[in-house]
């Protein structure tokens, strides 16, 4: 789970916070660093990196 620290819909932290206690298999949350919503257009190369480094552990 990667979201924008600029998210202006909902408090990115609370998010995690919640998905920390209802996902039982949650490997990864993030703040992203300088990104809002369009996180994937904000930081291309970080949300491909964390992307592609998520689907190494679960292959």
């Amino acid at each position: 789970m990667l979201l924008g620290e600029r998210e202006i819909f909902f408090d990115p932290r609370a998010v995690i916070a919640q998905a920390h206690r209802v996902l039982a298999d949650l490997r990864v949350a993030e703040v992203v660093p300088g990104a809002g919503h369009a996180l994937a257009s904000d930081r291309a190369a970080f949300v491909n990196e964390r992307a592609l480094r998520f689907l190494g552990e679960v292959n």
